[in-house]
């Protein structure tokens, strides 16, 4: 009896995503607060980061948001496959942090480059949003 052993090679590639290409907003559903954030690095790797979300009136807003960018590629379809992970943990009140989180998986049946990304996690028991937006 023969045994056919079929090797697939691929690769994989983790984007350290530069903070100057990532932009988070606060945005409540009803529309009536909009808040640009701010956001640090809390480690090397630029997979964790600090995200401070201010409004002209005093209201604040503070998460740790968990976002990684990581591209499959195979000689096989699908020849890409991208992975996005979006956690976010509401540290506004630190003694009750809540959190809520989505892993996204992009299958392509070419090769794809990454062009741009905008996601959004539930937050303020789902009443508002904070969105991330990622420009190549």
């Amino acid at each position: 009896m023969k045994i056919l052993f079929i090797l697939l090679i691929f690769s994989t590639t983790v984007y350290a995503i530069d903070g100057e290409k990532m932009n988070f907003t606060y945005q409540s559903y009803e529309g009536d607060l909009n808040m640009k954030c701010k956001h640090f690095p809390i480690d090397e790797f630029k997979i964790d980061w600090d995200v401070t979300c201010k409004d002209n009136k005093g209201y604040y807003k503070l998460f740790r948001a968990h976002v990684r960018l990581a591209k499959y590629t195979r000689p096989v379809i699908p020849m890409s496959t991208y992975e996005v992970l979006y956690w976010v943990t509401d540290r506004t009140v630190s003694n009750n942090p809540v959190g809520s989180s989505s892993s996204l998986w992009f299958n392509f049946k070419n090769d794809a480059e990454f062009h741009g990304l905008t996601i959004s996690q539930a937050v303020d028991k789902e009443t508002a949003g904070l969105y991330l937006d990622i420009k190549p």
